[in-house]
């Protein structure tokens, strides 16, 4: 193919085929489509007044894990999360973060526990979720609140669940989106 057949193609490729619009996509949707994003949802144990709750991520050599805003409901109290680096952990369970394309084959690089006991490193940014409102509205979400951050290669992250409440036990839902770029 010579360079004006290949520009020809990419012009025609770069139209949607139903509308015939020019196709444009944002960075997270192209991550996607590429098989360099995941996620992982879940939720906390029930944590009654001060106790806490410990995920662990462990970044590898050869990617550049870029981490977007957690998003976390509660089913009571205040959470209280703590997004630490360098942190050091205990126990856990291993999950499976999964690709968002599920055409895909790829596998995260990523290495996540949930359920450790951490001893937190250098707290980088902490927010609280959830309402401390009476009755009914006790209960609330929010989003973390920072812009995507890009983590440290080979290296252990921490995110620490407190229940800032005074008495009644709750439950975090959460949910962790990344991709993973692929330069040496």
């Amino acid at each position: 193919m010579n360079a004006v057949e290949r520009l020809v193609q990419i012009q025609e490729e770069e139209h949607e085929l139903v509308t015939g619009f020019k196709a444009s996509i944002d960075t997270d949707h192209a991550y996607i489509h590429q098989g360099l994003a995941f996620v992982y949802s879940n939720k906390t144990t029930s944590l009654a007044a001060d106790a806490t709750y410990g995920i662990v991520v462990r970044t590898p050599v050869n990617r550049f894990i870029h981490y977007r805003p957690m998003l976390l409901a509660t089913t009571a109290n205040l959470l209280e999360v703590k997004l630490a680096e360098g942190s050091t952990y205990t126990g856990g369970t291993p999950v499976t973060p999964f690709c968002k394309n599920r055409q895909s084959e790829r596998i995260s690089q990523v290495s996540m526990s949930v359920a450790a006991t951490v001893t937190e490193g250098t707290v980088l940014d902490y927010f609280v979720a959830g309402s401390a409102g009476l009755g009914g509205n006790r209960q609330g979400g929010n989003l973390f609140a920072s812009d995507e951050t890009i983590l440290k290669r080979d290296t252990t992250y921490s995110f620490l669940f407190t229940n800032v409440g005074a008495v009644t036990a709750t439950v975090g839902y959460y949910r962790f989106f990344w991709y993973e770029e692929e330069r040496g």
